[in-house]
């Protein structure tokens, strides 16, 4: 069972001439250097890299506690689909396991896997390492992804190498290429997602869902969420300050936008095998 795979190939040299959401070649120009739009489903896609991805994940921080609050509203989404006391949890990329922490008795049990060697050693010293060789299933699964897939450079072999069947449900999170925060940034191409060049396509609804549907599988819910490394205050101070200096631009005869508050992020879905 190949339950995770998130080693990549390619690296600097890396060129990309389809959308790896909807698989379309029609890529129109987009702000930023490194991306494209991909004119059939509006996923932002990378088309070259200066960063290999597999340096990413050696030298990310483990530290996800700051995302506590983030966890709980993800997880009561969740249990609005999924009876999720009769479901295992299975994590993937997992970090240093706070998610799995906090779903633990929410879930019948809870384990998670990660390509840092930093990460499965936490997860084996807690005992929530997932190991694929412990035997069969004993039942469905919900398999959660939290800011991943926007990292893989073949998403269709990373979905289907996730091994979900009839009766599992799959959880993905990642920046929404049509929520408010890329809307708003779109035409400067200053979106902070598009600052790491190790994200290699920022999905819109519209791409997921075509993704899901070349897995087999079927959208179920899909909502936004918050999921950025600046606070929500942050974000709100951000706005406030932008509010009180467009009376200022607009005395100077600057024409600026009004301000748009944009504490949403990334998106959160959650799809079934079909």
């Amino acid at each position: 069972m190949t339950i995770l795979r998130l080693t990549h190939e390619g690296g600097p040299e890396l060129e990309t001439h389809a959308c790896p959401a909807c698989g379309a070649r029609d890529l129109a120009e987009f702000p930023h250097p490194l991306y494209r739009t991909c004119s059939a489903c509006r996923s932002i896609v990378q088309v070259s890299s200066i960063e290999d991805v597999q340096d990413y994940y050696e030298d990310r921080p483990l530290d996800f506690t700051h995302q506590i609050r983030n966890y709980r509203k993800y997880l009561a989404l969740i249990s609005r689909v999924v009876d999720t006391r009769s479901t295992d949890l299975v994590d993937i990329g997992t970090g240093d396991g706070t998610f799995l922490e906090t779903a633990a008795g929410r879930f019948r049990t809870v384990h998670g896997c990660d390509t840092s060697p930093k990460a499965r050693k936490l997860l084996r010293a807690r005992g929530r390492l997932l190991d694929p060789a412990a035997g069969p299933r004993t039942g469905p699964r919900v398999v959660t992804c939290s800011q991943v897939i926007e990292h893989q450079r073949e998403p269709r072999e990373f979905l289907e190498g996730l091994d979900c069947r009839q009766g599992d449900w799959l959880v993905v999170t990642a920046p929404a290429a049509d929520g408010p925060n890329a809307i708003r940034h779109r035409r400067q191409g200053s979106w902070a997602a598009l600052s790491p060049s190790h994200h290699v396509c920022l999905y819109s609804r519209k791409g997921l869902e075509s993704l899901l549907v070349s897995c087999g599988m079927q959208l179920v819910f899909y909502g936004l969420v918050w999921a950025g490394g600046q606070s929500l205050s942050g974000q709100t101070a951000s706005f406030v300050l932008e509010c009180a200096k467009w009376p200022v631009k607009v005395l100077l005869g600057r024409r600026p936008r009004p301000p748009v508050y944009s504490g949403i992020d990334s998106f959160l879905a959650i799809a079934r095998p079909v």
